[in-house]
């Protein structure tokens, strides 16, 4: 916990409203030795009073099951292992529900607002994953983009998490760049993180 004088130079009684414990400083500018009391979180404390607003992108998958992408920027955790993509909106989706990757069209696609709490960030930051194949049309040289929403992991090769993922599901119809349907996708050129809401037009999605 660090002291915090006021501005007009006060001593200052400080009570962190987190663990309660209350320390004073003394300033060598006391002002005819007037001084306050003030409540105040410890620098690494959450503020638990305040819920930090956080953005999801939505789309719901044929098995009803509601799909919730990440669009907050990745922390350096994920940056340091995978390179980022060039955003944009997702078209091929992997629902953890029922283990299928899906194409969606644009108009599927909603945002969500929610309150981000401190508990939600104990259980560790969501990142947007991007697997890039190429398409499963014979002689298409254009490319598939699979969105998978990951726990970031500090011990783990995303990579590999990633890919051992993707090697688990059913692909159901995924779409290339060029606009191919197909049920099935070729090589695994990349894996990469998508950059957040930066990416997105977010004023063209509608709310959920």
């Amino acid at each position: 916990m660090h002291p915090r004088k006021c501005w007009y130079g006060a001593s200052v009684a400080l009570l962190c409203g987190h663990c309660g414990l209350k320390a004073t400083t003394n300033s060598a500018s006391l002002m005819q030795g007037q001084s306050c009391a003030q409540t105040f979180l410890c620098p690494d404390t959450p503020d638990t009073r305040k819920a930090e607003p956080v953005f999801d992108l939505t789309v719901r998958c044929d098995c009803g099951h509601t799909i919730r992408l990440p669009v907050t920027k990745p922390p350096q955790e994920v940056i340091r292992q995978l390179p980022l993509t060039t955003g944009g909106l997702p078209k091929n989706v992997l629902c953890h529900h029922c283990n299928r990757v899906s194409a969606y069209s644009p108009d599927k696609f909603h945002k969500k607002s929610f309150q981000r709490t401190v508990r939600d960030q104990l259980r560790g930051d969501q990142a947007c994953v991007c697997i890039r194949t190429k398409c499963g049309e014979q002689d298409c040289e254009f490319r598939v983009n699979i969105r998978i929403r990951m726990r970031v992991s500090r011990s783990q090769d995303m990579r590999e998490e990633a890919l051992s993922m993707l090697g688990k599901a059913t692909v159901s119809s995924v779409v290339c760049e060029s606009g191919h349907h197909r049920n099935a996708f070729r090589d695994v050129l990349a894996v990469l993180v998508d950059p957040g809401r930066e990416g997105l037009d977010w004023d063209s999605i509608p709310e959920e």
